[in-house]
């Protein structure tokens, strides 16, 4: 319905007035809050007009819903008010376009109190080249920004220099982006909005690192950057080389460290121009340098639990859960458990009592020993080994 409504505005004609009640009574899907200053208003994006008071009868003979007049921008950049005509508004800010809008509804209309705002964002195709996984032409709304793009492509393939996007406008200017900026560090000035007719261009990296182990999935690097792995094993990501990088920042591009990881024992397996690896700690390579593959250990999440349960094995990690859980997760103590006894041992080797743990640490053993058995016990278990052997022997 708002496609109709969006193409019978920009071919000149005017919808019907139920088809504008429904759009009144139907809010218009936002990704987010548009930023007037930052949104840049093109072909295809539908405009509210209001004024305080009401509208002149002109308007309501249009594309009015009460006392708000839609209209979409055309194909050539313009407005159409009654009234007051065409008004230019493709390539001004959506703050731009709303005061200039406001200020001809002013002179062209005496006594108007005008006020103009997006209501619905438009969507076009974004040709999107290079180091992406299904390069082409995408489909964008007004309100997607730079990753949305490339996520719509297919993600970066790995090795795609993130660090240095190029936004192409229609006229051959070029901005340069590093998206990584976004990623590590949240600043959205790196994930910019796409502006009418920019093209994405996504280079590929001339040297890369890589990232190996305990690192978490990055949203937008998981598709192409990464792969497919349990999370026992952990993810492989390669990126591009970034002068003077240190081996922590790299895992910080990659992802982060994951829960189960083992930041203290990072290291750096670094080849050697004769042939062969060497393998350095963190400290020890200060930076990465190109061809170098950051290993970030960790331990297994999952949690073992052996000896006297109905179902020993191993069980997956859930933080927060304490020594009741996992002997749950195993069918809880057998008959001959005792329970008393019960120890955990931890990952890097030392033995604990579970009542000292609230919760048990993603890698541990949780050990369930026997019962000490009565002389009765013995004595059965004796005798039936002996009638065993009895039965066996007359069956001959």
């Amino acid at each position: 319905m708002l496609a109709a409504l969006v193409f019978a505005a920009l071919a000149g004609q005017i919808p019907q007035q139920g088809v504008l009640s429904d759009l009144a009574r139907t809010p218009a899907p936002a990704a987010e809050t548009v930023d007037p200053g930052e949104y840049v208003l093109g072909p295809g994006d539908l405009l509210w007009v209001a004024s305080e008071g009401g509208l002149p009868s002109e308007f309501s003979a249009g594309s009015a819903v009460g006392s708000v007049f839609f209209t979409a921008v055309t194909i050539d950049g313009n407005v159409l008010l009654p009234m007051v005509g065409s008004v230019h508004v493709d390539g001004l800010t959506l703050a731009e376009g709303a005061t200039l809008i406001e200020r001809r509804m002013r002179a062209g209309i005496v006594g108007s109190r005008p006020s103009a705002g997006l209501s619905v964002a438009r969507t076009t195709m974004v040709v999107v080249t290079g180091a992406a996984a299904s390069p082409g032409a995408v489909p964008v709304r007004g309100t997607d920004r730079l990753s949305d793009a490339i996520q719509a492509a297919g993600g970066p393939v790995p090795g795609a220099a993130l660090s240095r996007v190029m936004l192409i406008g229609s006229g051959g200017d070029t901005v340069r982006v590093d998206l990584f900026r976004f990623l590590t560090d949240g600043d959205p000035s790196c994930n910019p909005l796409l502006a009418p007719g920019q093209r994405v261009y996504l280079p590929a990296a001339d040297e890369v690192v890589s990232v190996q182990g305990a690192v978490r999935d990055r949203w937008l690097l998981s598709s192409a950057f990464s792969e497919a792995s349990g999370p026992a094993e952990g993810a492989s990501v390669l990126l591009e080389y970034i002068p003077g990088e240190t081996p922590e920042h790299a895992v910080t591009r990659a992802g982060g460290f994951a829960p189960w990881a083992l930041r203290d024992s990072c290291y750096v397996v670094r080849p050697l121009a004769g042939g062969g690896e060497v393998l350095l700690s963190a400290s020890e390579a200060s930076a990465v340098r190109p061809g170098d593959r950051v290993v970030v250990p960790g331990t297994p999440v999952t949690i073992a639990v052996t000896g006297y349960v109905r179902s020993p094995g191993t069980y997956p990690f859930v933080a927060g859960r304490g020594i009741s859980y996992y002997i749950a997760q195993a069918g809880g103590f057998s008959p001959e458990a005792r329970a008393s006894g019960t120890s955990v041992l931890l990952p890097g080797g030392s033995e604990a009592d579970p009542e000292s743990l609230s919760d048990i640490p993603a890698g541990s053993v949780i050990q369930v020993p026997r019962k000490a058995l009565v002389w009765w016990q013995d004595y059965f278990t004796i005798l039936t080994g002996i009638a065993s052997i009895v039965i066996a022997w007359h069956s001959l």
